[in-house]
């Protein structure tokens, strides 16, 4: 595709630890797809200050995530969205977790940094333009994770804690709850579980669970 034949969003904000990848991609973006940089951060972190400033009208659409380190930050993701971003995230392992936590914050592409450059380009190409697109690798780990229970707010909070470790009267008191009620939301999520055929009778089966399903990176404050 030729840079004139692009019609969707023009403008980029990228955020790679890299600096050489980031010229590379810039480079790419700006020959394949007719886009153009108009701002770019090592990391997840570094952007939130500059998120007024790069997402009002006029300058940035896009995010490209390149987050070879890890750095998928939900809450980030989910403020860039909420800045009017459309987001496109490049992985290093599509994992269970990454996938979930992805999907949780809105994104609209994820893709395998282990797929080929046109496929990379064919997932930015098809976000910019107002889609949503898994790269084949990332479509795989998507179709192979189990359903996940529907929980509330105050229950996802209870697995991320629970399953971190803590002690159900830790828990209430972070959630500020008496302690027969967090355990009453710890039941329903066990019963949840148990009705997908995925019980979860004990912590490090709740963990494990809670781990595929990304609850384990829900925020632990109040609701």
């Amino acid at each position: 595709m030729s840079p004139s034949e692009g019609t969707g969003l023009r403008r980029v904000v990228i955020v790679d630890p890299s600096t050489a990848r980031r010229a590379h991609t810039r480079e790419l973006l700006a020959r394949r797809l007719g886009m153009r940089v108009v701002h770019e951060a090592s990391v997840l972190g570094d952007l939130s200050a500059h998120l007024p400033e790069v997402g009002r009208a006029g300058s940035a659409q896009l995010l490209l995530v390149i987050a070879s380190t890890g750095d998928t930050a939900p809450r980030v993701l989910a403020a860039c969205r909420a800045a009017g971003l459309r987001v496109v995230a490049l992985v290093a392992d599509a994992r269970e977790a990454t996938a979930r936590t992805l999907m949780d914050a809105g994104v609209e592409g994820i893709v395998s940094v282990r797929e080929s450059e046109g496929v990379v380009l064919s997932v930015i190409e098809a976000v910019r333009r107002g889609g949503r697109a898994w790269s084949p690798r990332v479509r795989a780990v998507l179709d192979a994770l189990p359903p996940r229970p529907a929980l509330s707010a105050q229950e996802s909070r209870v697995v991320a804690l629970y399953a971190a470790g803590h002690t159900i009267g830790e828990v209430a008191i972070r959630l500020g709850v008496r302690e027969d009620t967090a355990r009453k939301y710890l039941n329903r999520v066990k019963a949840k579980y148990a009705a997908l055929g995925r019980p979860v009778r004990t912590k490090t089966a709740l963990a494990r669970e809670a781990r595929v399903d990304g609850w384990l990176d829900a925020p632990d404050g109040n609701a």
